[in-house]
């Protein structure tokens, strides 16, 4: 009896279930693909919240962030953050396959369900972004409100339940990222009043009629509750901010800090706004070009927040309405060359236009309408990226499958009149007429599947390898890092956006709370956050770049820009020295300002210095002096540097200092450098601060 139950449960909500096995098995496939970072933001994120029982990660709702946070604290053996944005995909695959299964007949059923796979798939789980996994719950939520208007019965289970789960998803999406909600919102609106308003045309004989507009009130009343719902997770969103200082002035900073590292292409360069840039403390077009290449933001002096806001007031002061139409036609062109999704937007577009009626053009054409409109607007704007683009045209797509709901007795698209001939010569060319086109149609999805590359991306599946570093993340390098803590490692670039960790299917794993506590970055939006700035102030650090160059514990990454920066910010003898080398080859450096003679107070230090190597070199496309030699001494010091006194002042260099043994390579020393040297000594750092000389380098 019970088998025969469930048989019969089965059976009655078949297309339930079998929509369900087409999504996991649909997930499953692009997982074994092998997602892909997007941006290295979701790293960054995972990382925040995988760090503690009430971490917060910046840019999701806070209260998201706790109810993450929990989760990696209590089962922190799974990659929560991923598998949210796993999950996302999966319930958007579920209920478009639903809808096509449900409403659409025929040969088209499969049709659809391929383009839809590959959109959902492309634009939501191939390449991972927490704006793409916004937009996954935010759609899939409403979808599921506007399947819920539709069903019959004020007072129906199966519509509150599809009402109450859609919220649930369009809230969990505005959590992880507001704005996909309200892309998402216009898209609602339009579907709602297609249905109602065109289907009902024929009932409306004044705009007061009474029946139609309770009728559309009824139909628009969830979308009403979510508008509502919308704007209450702002407001309380904002209340969390408002009342935790530290994160009102992170917000603020980075609010000022993104409406220039996102629009960089909108502001003046250098040569056409010097004065105005020289008046807000930049000394040079290297400030600009940090500030714009790769958003350092990492001195809390130079690039303060009144500082980015003058930045910020001199956006499209010369630049014409001309120049960013130009620009705009560039990153539309760009965005064409790097996503396919495009061309199966089209496809999908030409297959629902197969089973419109005459009075079905308006919502297609105003979803299209208002689709461009957004993706131009942002091209506009310079903010148009691919995880903008792909889930938008995916937004359009999943709402239209809920209008189109084609009458198959009608045969849409083969209305053909003939008169004279026989019932079964003109279902004969019907059937010829279909065939053919679905074979032309087939073949058009076959094309684009090889020249989008789909082909190709399923051609990659396996099985997960736990030694397969698919995501080419830096986990030498990091592991580097956490294995020296004793070091304080202040980076150019944020490292954590690349996460060390490859994980089950090649994507990033939670990190244990403390893992690489002593890396910070100095660059983005990691640079500022409020948890950074404890930890380095609880290490006695307000500003990380005077740290750089003033502490003898604090290490980083080469990067030109950087030195040239703190040589005209700090002192123009600031030296770079290579003091060891990453498993990757990356160079660890550390930059030094330079130790005049009157600083060094002991000179009577008992040591024995013995140069075993001193040659030239390049590193790095660099002049660089190299030396290796040994040190005895019964005091151990904190560091060894290099005084190097020359015409123009003195250097300082700083050396590895490992069980009496020192090795370098001082960059910007050669052998002409070297004509003008008058003096060249090693000091040591006592554990009291004071400096030591510890004897001449004969060379």
């Amino acid at each position: 009896m019970l088998n025969n139950r469930f048989i019969r449960f089965i059976a009655k909500h078949r297309i339930f279930f079998m929509t369900m096995v087409m999504s996991i098995i649909s997930v499953l496939i692009w997982i074994l693909i092998g997602p892909r970072q997007d941006t290295g933001d979701d790293a960054f994120i995972a990382w925040e919240l995988s760090r503690g029982l009430g971490s917060i990660a910046a840019f999701i709702s806070p209260y998201f962030s706790l109810i993450q946070s929990t989760l990696y604290a209590y089962i922190p053996n799974i990659a929560w953050w991923t598998w949210t944005a796993i999950a996302g995909g999966g319930i958007l695959m579920w209920i478009g396959f639903y809808m096509i299964q449900k409403y659409y007949k025929g040969f088209f059923i499969w049709l659809i369900s391929v383009i839809w796979f590959i959109m959902t798939g492309t634009a939501i789980i191939y390449r991972i972004n927490f704006t793409r996994t916004a937009t996954s719950y935010a759609l899939a939520g409403g979808m599921l409100i506007i399947i819920a208007s539709n069903v019959k019965g004020s007072r129906s289970i199966k519509k509150t339940i599809l009402y109450l789960a859609g919220i649930f998803l369009f809230l969990t999406g505005a959590m992880i990222r507001f704005q996909p909600a309200l892309l998402i919102i216009p898209f609602m609106s339009i579907i709602l009043f297609c249905q109602q308003g065109v289907e009902n045309f024929k009932q409306i004989k004044s705009c007061f009629n009474k029946i139609w507009i309770l009728s559309f009130m009824r139909k628009i009343l969830p979308l009403i509750s979510v508008v509502i719902c919308t704007i209450f997770l702002y407001f309380v969103n904002e209340a969390y901010w408002n009342t935790h200082p530290e994160w009102k002035a992170y917000n603020t900073y980075n609010t000022t800090r993104s409406t220039i590292a996102d629009y960089v292409d909108y502001y003046p360069t250098w040569d056409e706004a010097k004065d105005e840039y020289k008046a807000l403390g930049l000394k040079s077009e290297n400030d600009l070009d940090m500030l714009f290449g790769f958003v350092f933001v990492g001195d809390t002096e130079v690039f303060n927040l009144q500082t980015l806001k003058g930045i910020s007031e001199l956006k499209d002061q010369s630049i014409d309405v001309v120049r960013r139409i130009y620009r705009m036609l560039e990153k539309v062109v760009n965005i064409l060359t790097k996503s396919k999704t495009l061309f199966w937007f089209i496809l999908f577009l030409l297959i629902l236009r197969y089973h419109i009626g005459k009075n079905r053009y308006l919502p297609i054409c105003l979803c299209v309408i208002y689709t461009l409109a957004i993706l131009f607007l942002f091209s506009f704007l310079g903010r148009m990226m691919l995880r903008v683009w792909e889930p938008t045209l995916l937004c359009c797509a999943g709402m239209l499958l809920l209008y189109f709901e084609p009458d198959m007795e009608k045969v849409s698209g083969y209305c053909i009149e003939v008169s004279g001939i026989k019932l079964k010569r003109e279902m004969q060319t019907l059937f010829s007429i279909m065939v053919r086109d679905r074979i032309i149609i087939a073949a058009i999805v076959c094309l684009l599947a090889f020249k989008t590359g789909v082909f190709q991306m399923v051609s990659q599946v396996q099985l997960p390898n736990y030694s397969d570093d698919r995501d080419e993340l830096m986990r030498s390098r990091a592991e580097y890092i956490n294995d020296t803590s004793q070091r304080i490692y202040l980076l150019s670039w944020p490292l954590i956006h690349h996460p060390p960790y490859p994980g089950f299917f090649g994507i990033w794993e939670p990190l244990p709370a403390a893992y690489m506590d002593n890396a910070f970055a100095l660059s983005n939006w990691d640079a500022r956050t409020p948890g950074n700035l404890k930890s380095l102030n609880e290490l006695g650090i307000e500003n990380p770049v005077e740290a750089l160059i003033n502490r003898a514990d604090t290490y980083s990454d080469y990067e030109q820009r950087m030195h040239q920066f703190l040589k005209e910010h700090y002192n123009k003898n600031i030296t770079v020295s290579k003091v060891g080398s990453f498993e990757d080859g990356g160079d660890i450096v550390q930059y030094t300002s330079p130790v005049e003679e009157n600083k060094i107070k002991d000179s009577s230090c008992d040591v024995e210095v013995d140069i075993d190597k001193s040659e030239y070199d390049m590193q790095n496309d660099v002049d660089a002096w190299y030396i290796k030699g040994k040190i005895d001494s019964d005091i151990k010091y904190e560091a060894i540097y290099c005084n190097i006194i020359f015409n123009d002042g003195t250097y300082t260099y700083r050396l590895n200092y490992d069980s009496d043994n020192i090795e370098a390579y001082f960059y910007g020393i050669n052998d002409n450098k070297v004509e003008s040297m008058t003096k060249c000594f090693l000091i040591g750092l006592t554990s009291e601060g004071s400096y030591c000389n510890l004897g001449t380098i004969n060379l």
